[in-house]
């Protein structure tokens, strides 16, 4: 019987102990340790990454998009960026003509078909470029494309 009133006592304590100190210390061990490549920006070779942008009546939102875009922390050499216009009638076509002097690219289709198909469209991507659809995050993507072109990420 005390056998078992130790073991209801002490479990707590050991698994306690465990997550509040053992654990931390070999994650700190192990990142400590870890052997990282870092790339500095001057001599990373980044890749190319086309942002495809989706519009459809988009007009009081599509500036603030493209801004946005054109803001990320990404060499603009290697960042193309397409709005693909699914036969938008309210301005959008002309907000994004604005941008096309700072490498935006403007693709509208002669008539509505809908997302699915603009997306389905060819488009004029570099070749050796990741193609981005949908939101682009500010925070993550100055990394993310880092990864593409790692043998380890493609499997």
């Amino acid at each position: 019987m005390i056998a078992l009133a130790v073991v209801i006592v002490a479990s707590p304590l050991v698994v306690g102990f465990y997550a509040y100190v053992i654990y931390p210390a070999v994650l700190w061990i192990i990142t400590r340790f870890r052997n990282t490549v870092r790339h500095s920006n001057s001599t990373w070779n980044w890749p190319s990454v086309t942002v495809t942008v989706p519009v459809y009546n988009a007009a009081s939102t599509i500036r603030r998009t493209l801004e946005q875009i054109l803001a990320l922390d990404y060499p603009l050499d290697r960042l193309q960026i397409l709005v693909l216009s699914d036969a938008s009638t309210d301005g959008t076509d002309d907000v994004a003509r604005e941008f096309s002097g700072r490498g935006v690219e403007l693709l509208r289709a002669p008539e509505r078909r809908g997302k699915t198909a603009v997306f389905s469209t060819p488009t004029k991507t570099r070749l050796d470029s990741a193609v981005l659809h949908g939101r682009v995050g500010t925070r993550s993507f100055g990394t993310s494309p880092i990864r593409l072109p790692d043998p380890a990420v493609q499997g």
